[in-house]
């Protein structure tokens, strides 16, 4: 709120402390999920009372799930349900009722409409979809996509990945990315394109041959269809926690047998 301000009185407030409050709000400014408001210049709050009024307030103008406040705040506002102790926020119904998992049809105006805040606020983005090929009508506003991305969030590095169905080489590679390079040209947005043999997905059985997924370094999503827009609902769920990192870390990984890539540019 206000600017970053209330961001960094948080800071303070929390700078001598090991506290979940500040864990959290380490964890939150690491995986880019604190998002700016704007600062009203008639109230400008100072102390830990003037920013529970704020937040409040600021609940007012635009509905959010829940407010996060210390133990005393807590005692402030016992009557109001929306306002929770970061000490015990499982006590509060709105933390343990957010939605893990969404549900989304697969047309374009959707899914923009969806994923714009993925789209907005990632550093990176990862499209992993075994089947993706620009050859195939129904993967056709895939390029809208792109372009959106480079629109909203111009920094924001993207990377696409795919299986060969045949044995793979680097010449396999280059061939793939002269298909890809019509998506580069028609969005006007450079990205990476990695191709992995099938033998190299099966090395772990965790991550099946024929998953989708959304990986953005705020969160890794696993997705019932890929990216081709026909229409039908897809469900998208944040990957179990237990394989959150091993599943980035797969996709992340640039080199070595049966992993091949190649940048693809306007």
């Amino acid at each position: 709120m206000s600017d970053g301000d209330w961001g960094v009185f948080l800071e303070g407030a929390f700078k001598a402390a090991d506290s979940p409050g500040k864990e959290l709000l380490k964890f939150a400014a690491m995986r880019r999920r604190l998002v700016r408001r704007p600062k009203d210049q008639n109230c400008v709050p100072i102390t830990e009372i003037e920013w529970e009024s704020a937040a409040l307030s600021e609940h007012q103008r635009q509905k959010t799930t829940g407010i996060v406040v210390t133990p005393s705040g807590k005692a402030r506002h016992r009557d109001k349900p929306i306002v929770a102790n970061i000490l015990s926020l499982s006590d509060h119904v709105w933390w343990d009722q957010r939605k893990l998992s969404s549900s989304v049809r697969r047309r374009w105006d959707d899914v923009r409409r969806a994923w714009e805040p993925i789209f907005r606020h990632s550093s990176t983005l990862m499209f992993i979809d075994p089947h993706i090929d620009p050859d195939k009508p129904r993967y056709g506003d895939f390029p809208r996509m792109l372009e959106y991305i480079a629109k909203i969030n111009p920094t924001c590095v993207i990377s696409v990945h795919r299986i060969s169905p045949s044995p793979l080489r680097q010449a396999a590679a280059q061939t793939w990315a002269c298909s890809f390079k019509r998506w580069a040209e028609n969005s006007k947005k450079k990205f990476t394109l990695f191709v992995r043999g099938k033998d190299e997905v099966f090395r772990d059985r965790d991550i099946p041959l024929h998953d989708r997924f959304l990986i953005s370094d705020l969160a890794p999503f696993s997705l019932t269809n890929g990216f081709d827009f026909d229409g039908e609902s897809m469900t998208m769920s944040l990957v179990d926690p237990s394989l959150r990192q091993k599943t980035t870390d797969f996709f992340d990984k640039k080199y070595g047998p049966g992993v091949y890539s190649a940048e693809v540019e306007p």
